[in-house]
């Protein structure tokens, strides 16, 4: 189950939606939607109403699974189910924008090949897919994360089965799929398994990512100009950011990053978006 809330914000958005939706009448509600693997939120309302897309696992009654992408709309007059669509594979990330809805698929019990399928918010039509190349230095098996930067890029993290810590970090355009730009870590010591990112949609559009090998050993902590791909900084200081995914303050000048250090302690640390040195930090003993 999720339990989704309505919260008023300021700011508007206005667009036209399709009207193939199921409504329920309460300014909150609790949706049935079977196990829920990921969700995003718009953090703008649109036309007064907020717009929500998460992935979720049923099982049908042959005792099969059943992978499925939903949009929710939640507002004054009530919860509306947009969109229940059913995916060929696991969900393990989504996002939207008024735009666009993106979601990645994970197929490592199948072919070791990461999927991401973007649609259109307002119809809910396919607008193009991406099947990340497998091979055997590179084995792609999931998109582990999506952010929609700007309403118009989609940067997603991929991770890869075990014994193949090569990250990738691709940018694409959102109406038409074209692949903008694309990092790759490697010959890195220790090796990452990990990666995730986050984005803030002013300050030139910052795309923050971090990546680990999962046993606090070492970890980096990248920034990237969102339309071109440069990389502005590297922090590898802070032990392994493996905890939780960087997120940026409001105003975009900051960046919080969770991180552990093996047999010693973990912290939170916030760091100059600019200049990726750390402002401040609060580390406890485990």
């Amino acid at each position: 189950l999720i339990f989704i809330m309505l919260i008023t914000l300021a700011t508007t958005v206005t667009v036209s939606y399709s009207s193939h939706h199921q409504t329920i009448s309460d300014s909150y509600a609790l949706l049935k939607v079977g196990s829920v693997t990921s969700v995003s939120m718009y953090k703008y309302p649109v036309d007064g109403e907020y717009l929500i897309v998460l992935g979720s696992m049923t099982v049908n009654s042959s005792g099969q699974e059943v992978y499925h992408a939903i949009v929710v709309t939640v507002g004054s007059k009530g919860t509306e189910i947009l969109y229940n669509i059913t995916e060929p594979y696991p969900v393990y990330s989504v996002a939207i924008c008024p735009k666009y809805f993106a979601v990645g698929l994970g197929t490592s019990q199948c072919s070791c090949t990461a999927i991401l399928r973007v649609y259109s918010t307002i119809s809910g039509e396919l607008l193009w897919c991406v099947k990340f190349p497998y091979n055997i230095q590179c084995r792609i098996d999931s998109v582990d994360d999506i952010k929609i930067a700007c309403n118009e890029i989609i940067a997603t993290a991929t991770s890869e089965i075990y014994g193949y810590p090569y990250g990738n970090l691709s940018a694409f355009n959102a109406s038409n799929g074209k692949l903008l730009w694309f990092f790759t870590i490697h010959n890195m010591s220790p090796e990452p398994t990990y990666m995730s990112l986050s984005y803030v949609c002013v300050h030139n559009c910052y795309v923050v990512a971090s990546a680990g090998n999962g046993y606090a050993t070492g970890g980096w902590v990248f920034l990237f100009n969102t339309h071109d791909g440069k990389l502005l900084w590297i922090n590898s200081s802070l032990g392994d950011p493996y905890a939780g995914p960087p997120v940026f303050s409001g105003n975009g000048k900051y960046i919080v990053v969770s991180s552990s250090v093996i047999n010693d302690y973990s912290g939170v640390y916030v760091l100059s978006t600019c200049t990726g040195s750390v402002i401040w930090s609060n580390t406890s003993y485990s």
